[in-house]
């Protein structure tokens, strides 16, 4: 099974379908905006130059979209890199990951040599953080980093800032680290959902990416809001240089100015999110759980697995991302994206006619 959604290049090779409906990537349906089109034509030419190795113009950037110093501002090419370069850097030897949630964690954490433990939230309750059941499980052991998804892939839960702040302070009542993984948070509450990274907490790191919201998963550009500098002084020592290219700063600066692209896109989400949420729960037997972002997870009726559903839908040129490779999930599971009003309802036709 593919770690990750999205990987239509696999299902082209090995299929004659040249063309899909992916439904198992969360990306902005509104595509690439025109004004990053624009800037990366115009601007060709900073292909001739090596990237400035401090990125000063990209980090003020991106400092003055999260109204954060420039100073705590780390570029990354992803933030999947940030990620790996945090682990590697810490060497933690404990980490507890809140579950289900981003494979990632798990591996870059491994990677580096930690334990892994698991913090699994109650299906039944919809998968909604309890700052008492993580409690609970620092209590248990010495752990140096908990690892936190906000918005959460792939519940499609947020957790509201008075609930982080608590976690910030139990966290750091344990010495224990906290990584906040804030991808998707343009998605939610008209984009003004408050980050933890206003709070300027030395101990908590936040990832955040322009993959999602802005449609650029090939560009590969992440970043990280951090306030410790000696973590940042360490990392950025660790990377190997240039590792966010030319065309990728070029494409992050225009987009972040792009106010129009920022203001359609939450449209769009606000009116298809609601869609597609009230057409799925009208599917018998289907557990369709709450969602704050551009995704939605469902658990599927007793007798259907992700498997047999997802096979069923790539005959009809519609990918779902099975959702059962997630820990603390099982076969029952998928996750679909929102997509445009066309895509929304080809998707809603195509489950009626095979559940049918």
């Amino acid at each position: 099974m593919e770690l990750h959604g999205g990987n239509i290049h696999k299902l082209t090779r090995d299929t004659a379908t040249a063309e899909w409906l992916d439904f198992s990537a969360n990306i902005n349906p509104l595509g690439l905006p025109e004004s990053v089109s624009l800037a990366l034509v115009e601007q060709l030419s900073c292909l001739t130059v090596y990237p400035d190795p401090e990125y000063v113009k990209l980090r003020q950037a991106l400092a003055d979209y999260c109204e954060q110093p420039i100073s705590h501002i780390i570029q990354g090419n992803g933030a999947t890199e940030l990620i790996y370069l945090y682990f590697r850097v810490l060497k933690p030897r404990r980490v507890l990951i809140v579950a289900p949630t981003f494979a990632e964690y798990q591996r870059a954490a491994t990677s580096a040599g930690s334990q892994v433990d698991y913090c699994v939230l109650d299906s039944e309750l919809n998968f909604q953080l309890s700052v008492e059941q993580i409690a609970l499980a620092l209590a248990q052991h010495d752990y140096d980093v908990l690892v936190v998804c906000n918005p959460n892939n792939p519940t499609g839960g947020f957790i509201a800032q008075e609930q982080m702040q608590q976690l910030a302070e139990l966290t750091l009542a344990h010495q224990c680290r906290m990584l906040v993984d804030e991808a998707f948070i343009e998605f939610v509450d008209d984009g003004h959902a408050p980050s933890i990274a206003e709070l300027g907490l030395p101990h908590v790191f936040v990832v955040r990416a322009l993959t999602k919201f802005f449609a650029l998963p090939g560009i590969r550009l992440g970043f990280a809001i951090n306030a410790e500098q000696e973590l940042t002084q360490q990392i950025n020592h660790e990377r190997e240089p240039w590792s966010v290219n030319a065309l990728a700063e070029v494409a992050a600066i225009s987009a972040l100015q792009d106010k129009a692209y920022m203001q359609a896109s939450l449209h769009w989400l606000q009116q298809q999110r609601e869609y597609l949420l009230t057409e799925l729960h009208q599917l018998t037997g289907w557990h369709v759980y709450p969602s704050r972002v551009n995704f939605v997870l469902c658990r599927l009726p007793t007798g259907l697995t992700a498997s047999n559903l997802r096979q069923r839908l790539l005959k009809q040129g519609i990918v779902i991302r099975d959702a059962s490779n997630f820990y603390g999930l099982d076969q029952r599971y998928i996750r679909l994206a929102v997509k445009s009003q066309q895509d929304n309802q080809r998707l809603i036709s195509a489950l009626q006619l095979v559940l049918a």
